[in-house]
Order: C-alpha cells, then structure tokens, then sequence
C-alpha cells in the first residue's frame, strides 16, 4: 500500500469543486472508477483555459499515474476508463458530444454547467468549433 507522505506546508494550489457535488452526486456515484474521472475532471478542468472547456478520453489516458489505479481494480484500463466516463454522462456529470477535429471523430466531455450545456447547444447547432 502506497503511505501518502502529506500536504504541502507552502502555499495549497485548490481546486474548486461546487457544492452540487457534495450535495447531489457524491452519495450517487456507485462505482470506483465514476468516481476517480469526476475527481480527476476537476482537476483537469481546472488548468484549462477558455470559455468552452472539456475533456476528450485522451486527456485520461494520456496520465500513466491516473490510468494505474484503473489498472490494479480490472486488468483492462482502457475499458475501465470508457465504461467510467459513459457513467459519468449517463448521471449527468458530463454532457457529451461527438465532434469531427483533426479529422476523427471524437468524443468531447463537458462539465454539466452553464457553459457546458452552452457548448452543447452550439455543437448541435452546428457553430461551434474545437
């Protein structure tokens, strides 16, 4: 078992979380790896910039620490990871949206917020661009 050595005692980089997560999700979410993508997606959203922010299953993948933990609890971390975040859209964590960029169909994850359902609203209407 890995023994966390602590925080740091200088200056805490938080990230925000909303208190809808606590309040509505948190007792909700019944599997291990739902969980560990909507704790990451903070994280990852956090250090994005722009209106319009989301995640693509490469932004997971691409975290060799990350991915290690859904590693040790199935043996197959890719599918894991795919079977986590299709949960997190069907709860309405994320709202997802396919999308041509870079020539390839790809599946983007925004967070449920207002500029999320935004991003949405404009990849359905067709004005809207990775």
């Amino acid at each position: 078992m890995y023994l966390f050595s602590g925080f740091s005692t200088g200056q805490a980089r938080n990230i925000p979380v909303p208190d809808e997560f606590f309040k509505e999700l948190l007792s909700r979410i019944d599997d291990l790896g739902e969980l560990k993508v909507a704790l990451y997606s903070f994280y990852l959203l956090h250090h994005r910039k722009g209106t319009f922010t989301y995640l693509r299953q490469a932004d997971f993948l691409q975290d060799k620490a990350f991915m290690a933990g859904f590693s040790a609890s199935s043996g197959q971390p890719r599918a894991a990871l795919t079977q986590a975040l299709e949960r997190s859209v069907q709860r309405g964590f994320f709202l997802a949206a396919d999308l041509q960029v870079e020539g390839q169909v790809e599946r983007l994850y925004f967070l449920n917020t207002q500029p999320g359902r935004a991003a949405l609203e404009a990849i359905r209407a067709g004005t809207w661009r990775a």
